[in-house]
């Protein structure tokens, strides 16, 4: 689909920690947790490792935010995010791998596949999970709006 179709939906699904009411990015293409520089206190040095972006480019880096994320599931998960020049916190696959989440994007939202009954595996209906935030709609070609026939 091509911008100049007349419409464009984002699809990026982002998660609210609620002990920082912060909402996170989920990106399943991203390495590396990440939380932006400008949102943390204080004065951070730049580091010598820099990251590199999907693109190629290099994203800057300052060090490590410890950071407990509640994301209404089975516990809390605590993580050291990279603090980088970002502009919004980021959930990554290293994040998801460690805690053995995964993306349903069909639904959107985040599964947690550890939750189980008896210590048994995982059935469907005992899987957690929550229901992510889907972003806006920037504009959509009229015929695809319900009611305009």
């Amino acid at each position: 689909m091509a911008a100049s179709d007349g419409y464009q939906i984002t699809r990026r699904l982002s998660a609210k920690d609620r002990n920082s009411n912060q909402e996170f990015l989920v990106i399943t293409g991203a390495d590396l947790c990440m939380f932006p520089r400008r949102l943390v206190n204080g004065h951070r040095k730049k580091k010598n490792y820099d990251p590199t972006a999907a693109n190629g480019s290099i994203i800057a880096m300052y060090g490590f935010k410890t950071m407990t994320l509640n994301l209404g599931l089975r516990c809390d998960f605590p993580w050291n995010f990279v603090i980088a020049d970002v502009s919004r916190p980021v959930i990554a696959v290293d994040f998801m791998v460690h805690y053995d989440l995964l993306v349903d994007l069909r639904n959107r939202k985040l599964v947690d596949t550890r939750m189980s009954v008896n210590g048994r595996q995982p059935q469907y209906e005992n899987i957690t999970s929550i229901k992510l935030k889907q972003q806006f709609v920037i504009s959509r070609h009229p015929a695809e709006v319900p009611g305009n026939d």
